[in-house]
């Protein structure tokens, strides 16, 4: 029988009308059978007994006197019924009449054809020698009687036959019962599979059809309101899902727009304040008067204050939308830490005060992270220190605080004895465009955003930054870091952490030839006159198509490609460079770019460039560009 987890709901209902059926029926055939089989015995032990009686009273004068003529006609009356064989009439156990068949009384199986009654032949109250007593029990002779079983064994049969057909017509009945009973049941819950089903697949309007008045049928009512419920809900979460691709198509686009914007900006500022401050530092070595050269390092501050701006606000949106990238390499945190101090050193001297920088010796390291953005993060927090500290002290504190055999957790505290920030202001100190108030702003400038950027930057490398102030008295920054590390011999910083400013200018001791593709007439001016200075004979070309046909014909010992630029851009002339220009194919290719997005930079890279440097650029970033590809 199968499993009945997996019978159907009709199977089910045919199972519990027609086993009990079956049952029932059995039982009532099986007492109807022997019912009928019990009264035809007593009747055939009825009929033999009544004859038998019979018989005895008319045998009586035979047994006295040996005549059996006078049951002779009662015999052969009796012998007139098909079921009364034979007739005999015992006397003290011998046979003293006999009438009909009567050889089937010796055979070994009678019984099973034959019913054999015997019956007693008596007196009752018979006088002897005078004397009166009861006879009645008195045995003077037996009459048997033999009566054939055919026809009792025949209504046997047809008694079974008819319990049978009788039975099996129950049964019939029984299984149409409930067949009706088992359909009626399962054809609307099959109907309910199937509409959900339907709905399932996505036909929300499918509905099934109320056929009953009874429990299904409000069953089948409330499945078409949930059905109903349903398919509005689906139809206003569908508006819900457009409204909501339409909000994040509407965002992305603004998110692009934003990008472009920015792209854009920072292309059209650092554009312009490429030329200004590269006409800067070459009027800054000319032969100017003492007030000259103030009003010329004037101005480069200012132009670097708001490059500061720029740079600020493009990393605060790069961080914003999850753009933003670190690296993880290996690098000297000791020389580093060296560099920065070396090159904010002046800064503190201008304003009178001790910088310290303080580095435990346990941390002569190699550690592995992003230097560029570590480097960013500190020259913001010092120059912090150092721009709102008046008088006294600030102090670089660098210490490990914890250490294994591969990473070490390491604290760099910049302290300083600065105006402090009030209680209520520090949990506020990392939001962005936050100050401590209005007139810090006021009178020492800033945007807000660069603790909100070195925070971000922070725990982009997996570290943190907390802050501890006292109004009037200083601040303590704690930079916490955990850096792989490894140990190796000290070696001298490289220029990608040694400050520029502090590198000694050797003009004319490089030699080469340059290919400069620049459009903006200012720009060449700029980038021509610091090559020069540095030694670098110069070409240059207006566009990229033009860059392109000067390499065909003439090889180049590096090549400046500014990005932005009209018929071919700065990624499509590198791509026919390296394709088409057999003399220039392995040129180192540095891209010249007032855009500073990750994006440029990694499609500068895919497209054959070596080196990225944005603009505004000064000649010592040149110069270290010719010193990596071009050597001493």
């Amino acid at each position: 029988m199968s499993d009945r987890s997996t019978l159907s709901i009709f199977q089910r209902a045919m199972l519990l009308g027609v086993v009990p059926s079956i049952i029932i029926v059995a039982l009532l055939v099986s007492f109807f059978i022997m019912t009928r089989f019990g009264d035809t015995i007593t009747r055939f032990d009825e009929k033999g007994s009544l004859l038998a009686a019979q018989l005895a009273t008319s045998s009586e004068l035979l047994i006295f006197s040996g005549d059996g003529s006078y049951l002779n006609p009662h015999a052969d009356n009796a012998l007139v019924d098909p079921e009364v064989l034979c007739i005999k009439v015992i006397k003290e156990q011998s046979q003293i009449y006999k009438r009909g068949d009567c050889r089937q009384i010796n055979r070994p199986n009678l019984h099973e054809y034959s019913h054999v009654i015997y019956k007693p032949v008596s007196f009752k109250d018979i006088g002897i020698q005078g004397k009166k007593r009861s006879m009645e029990n008195l045995e003077l002779g037996r009459v048997l009687v033999l009566l054939s079983s055919e026809q009792m064994q025949a209504q046997h049969n047809q008694i079974i036959l008819n319990g049978v057909s009788i039975g099996f017509t129950a049964i019939l009945l029984a299984m149409l019962v409930s067949w009706r009973i088992g359909r009626s049941l399962s054809k609307p819950v099959v109907a309910l599979s199937d509409t959900l089903s339907e709905i399932a697949s996505g036909n929300l309007s499918a509905r099934v059809e109320v056929t009953t008045k009874s429990e299904l049928g409000q069953l089948q009512s409330n499945f078409n309101k949930l059905a109903e419920n349903l398919e509005e809900h689906e139809v206003s979460r569908s508006e819900d899902l457009r409204q909501i691709k339409l909000a994040q198509r509407e965002a992305e686009a603004a998110s692009y727009a934003k990008s472009q914007f920015l792209a854009v900006m920072s292309h059209e500022l650092r554009t312009p304040m490429n030329g200004v401050m590269g006409m800067l530092q070459l009027l800054q070595n000319a032969n100017l008067s003492d007030e000259e050269k103030d009003f010329v390092h004037v101005a480069i501050n200012s132009t670097e204050h708001l490059l500061t701006v720029v740079n600020d606000i493009l990393d605060f949106s790069r961080i914003e939308s999850g753009k933003m990238i670190v690296e993880s390499v290996y690098f000297r945190l000791p020389e580093l830490l060296k560099s920065i101090h070396q090159s904010l050193l002046p800064i503190a001297e201008e304003k009178n005060l001790s910088f310290l920088l303080e580095i435990d010796p346990e941390l002569d390291l190699s550690v592995q992270s992003d230097p560029t953005r570590l480097r960013q993060v500190l020259i913001n927090l010092i120059g912090n220190a150092i721009k709102f500290t008046e008088s006294g002290f600030v102090k670089i504190a660098v210490h490990p605080e914890s250490k294994t055999a591969t990473e070490v957790e390491i604290v760099i505290d910049i302290i300083d004895t600065g105006i402090g920030i009030p209680k209520r202001q520090l949990s506020q100190m990392f939001e962005s465009f936050k100050q401590a108030d209005n007139s810090t702003s006021r009178k020492y400038g800033g945007t807000g955003l660069g603790l909100a950027i070195s925070k971000n930057l922070l725990q982009l490398m997996g570290g943190d930054l907390k802050v501890q102030s006292q109004l009037g008295v200083g601040s303590n920054f704690s930079c916490y870091l955990t850096l792989p590390y490894k140990i190796q011999a000290a070696h001298p910083p490289s220029s990608t952490l040694s400050e520029p400013a502090l590198q000694v200018e050797v003009e004319g001791d490089h030699h080469g030839l340059a290919l400069l593709a620049e459009d903006n007439p200012v720009n060449q001016k700029v980038a021509v006159a610091m090559l020069k200075k540095i030694g670098i004979t110069v070409d240059v070309a207006e566009n990229g198509l033009k860059a392109v046909n000067k390499c065909k014909h003439k090889e180049y010992d590096i090549i400046f490609m500014d990005i932005q630029m009209p018929i071919l851009d700065g990624f499509q002339a590198t791509e026919q460079i390296r394709e088409t220009s057999a003399l220039n194919a392995k040129t180192p290719i540095v891209a010249l770019s007032a855009n500073v997005l990750a994006e440029a930079h990694s499609k500068a890279m895919d497209v054959g460039m070596n080196g990225y440097l944005a603009k505004p650029f000064k000649k010592k970033d040149l110069e270290n560009i010719i010193t990596e590809w071009l050597g001493e």
